[in-house]
């Protein structure tokens, strides 16, 4: 049976309403029936004791063999192999020509009041470093190709520089358009590259600026 389901998908801070097919298969093999019988409750008339399934049944006793005699084991969560990050957009091909790119349209950091648990500034005024490292570190496991900043008004208007807004680091490279920067490339220990540019949230919230936006 298909059956017409909508989904909310958010995007930064505007929703997009979505309808999908969700296709439903009730296979009746999953209450323990034949096909073409009815499904019976738990408890169908069998009393403990009885050839009925009781909850004792489910266990190791089901396989006729405890834990230690090939049961079903638990999960050795030491042979579990995972990594926190995605995996790179190279995977993914071409599409008509161009190449797909993980990008990050609306993004906070260190220029932004409500960034860093709402401490992007130490106390004496300086950049806070230890939640900037975690914020490259992130760019780079989850391999995110560009990172379109849109910084909150008040640190980037007190921020005459406009090339500290790229948060350029020792070890980055710049992208450049012309004569002027368009990007600093954070290069991964992965192999990756970052590609970081400079915005604005606000009335208009521009991205991948050229020059100071206040």
């Amino acid at each position: 049976m298909k059956t017409p389901a909508k989904i909310l998908l958010w995007c930064g801070g505007c929703a997009v309403l979505a309808t999908i097919t969700v296709t439903v298969a009730c296979l009746h093999a999953c209450s323990g029936g034949k096909a073409g019988e009815e499904a019976q409750p738990a408890d169908s008339g069998a009393a403990p004791g009885d050839a009925g399934t009781t909850p004792a049944d489910t266990g190791a006793d089901a396989g006729g063999a405890d834990a230690g005699d090939g049961g079903v084991q638990p999960h050795d969560a030491g042979k579990l192999e995972w990594s926190a990050g995605l995996p790179s957009t190279a995977d993914l091909g071409l599409r008509r020509g161009y190449s797909i790119a993980r990008t990050i349209v609306h993004l906070h950091n260190i220029y932004s009041h409500d960034a860093c648990d709402s401490n992007p500034r130490l106390e004496d005024g300086s950049p806070n470093e230890e939640c900037h490292a975690q914020f490259r570190a992130a760019l780079c496991a989850d391999r995110i190709d560009q990172a379109m900043m849109t910084d909150h008004y008040g640190f980037v208007a007190e921020t005459d520089n406009f090339e500290d807004l790229y948060m350029h680091r020792a070890g980055d490279a710049w992208e450049d358009e012309g004569s002027t920067h368009s990007a600093s490339i954070i290069p991964c220990e992965n192999g990756h590259e970052v590609r970081v540019t400079v915005g604005l949230e606000g009335e208009a919230s521009p991205v991948g600026l050229l020059r100071h936006p206040v």
